[in-house]
């Protein structure tokens, strides 16, 4: 049987009420985004966590995955990675799901991209999540968007057969698409 999921963010900014409303709509299962509390999902703090965790089996609800922005930064920018691998790697520690949702890379200058010019590059880095990921046991499941370097299912593809022939085949199996 396939449990009923919802946004939350997009029910409510208050969580609370978000998963009330959803579960008496007849959901029990939540993503988990932005919007909580007027917070971004990377800027939820411990306390928000431990509110969320109350407030989920009072309702007898779970959270089934996380849709976290990660991946949406400048693939050039050390910097703004990192940051990223430490949103991912927080994420991994909030709740028991086993799906975090990700992107890869915004499209330098938001325009046309030739894939190949960028594949070891995206390899390099994604197989450092997927890394973290396999240690945690969650799924780093990466959406598709047209700003991002992997806007089509077909991009993906080149992507996991990269992972999946290279020095990252341990990672098969953990890369996905929604």
């Amino acid at each position: 049987m396939i449990d009923v999921c919802f946004f939350s963010g997009e029910v409510s900014t208050d969580f609370a009420e978000a998963v009330r409303l959803g579960v008496e709509a007849g959901a029990n299962s939540v993503e988990i985004r932005g919007g909580l509390w007027g917070k971004r999902i990377q800027e939820i703090d411990d306390d928000d966590v431990k509110r969320m965790q109350e407030v989920l089996p009072s309702h007898h609800a779970h959270v089934v995955s996380i849709g976290s922005p990660v991946g949406k930064c400048d693939i050039d920018s050390e910097e703004e990675y990192d940051a990223h691998r430490g949103y991912f790697d927080r994420m991994i520690s909030f709740f028991q799901t086993r799906i975090i949702r990700g992107f890869v890379f915004w499209k330098p200058n938001r325009g046309r991209s030739d894939l190949s010019l960028y594949i070891d590059q995206i390899v390099e880095k994604i197989a450092l999540m997927l890394l973290l990921a396999e240690e945690a046991g969650v799924t780093l499941s990466i959406e598709t968007a047209s700003s991002t370097l992997l806007g089509t299912c077909g991009e993906i593809r080149t992507v996991f057969d990269a992972l999946s022939n290279g020095p990252s085949s341990r990672f098969v199996g953990t890369f996905e698409t929604v």
